[in-house]
């Protein structure tokens, strides 16, 4: 079940805002689906086979793993990832959304530590159930976020 946010123009003009599941795409790369699974992770349905994320994964790792699961990318394409926090003022009442963006240029000479590009708590590897593969997901819990 979806929380529903019922913002006035007052509270818009107070700063207010409230986050919506949007699909963001660019250029001539096919959309990322993403879902939630049973313990609450989100996973996209981009697949970096056997590559597990970690302090040690770097940007070149990652874009190995993607370029081999996934035909359609090549060196210089970007992956994007956008994670939003909804809250709710305690003094106004007033809903507000903090949104961040992380981005990857794709490109398998890269030795820069993954972690020191995008946030480690939220840009990890999930099991996907049925194929057993990994796919890019979140390594925290959606409460009150969206991830695209």
């Amino acid at each position: 079940m979806v929380k529903v946010y019922i913002i006035t123009k007052t509270m818009r003009l107070n700063g207010g805002s409230v986050l919506a599941q949007y699909q963001i795409t660019r250029g001539t790369l096919p959309s990322i689906p993403m879902a939630v699974n049973g313990a609450g992770l989100l996973m996209g349905g981009l697949s970096v086979g056997a590559l597990s994320i970690d302090a040690t994964t770097t940007v070149g790792a990652l874009s190995e793993a993607i370029l081999a699961g996934n035909f359609d990318w090549q060196e210089g394409d970007q992956l994007s990832f956008f994670h939003g926090v909804q809250r709710v003022d305690q003094v106004t009442g007033i809903p507000r959304a903090t949104i961040t963006g992380y981005r990857v240029v794709i490109n398998t000479a890269d030795e820069t530590l993954l972690w020191d590009v995008v946030s480690r708590m939220r840009f990890s590897t999930v099991v996907s159930g049925s194929s057993g593969v990994n796919v890019i997901g979140t390594s925290e819990a959606i409460q009150s976020g969206v991830g695209v």
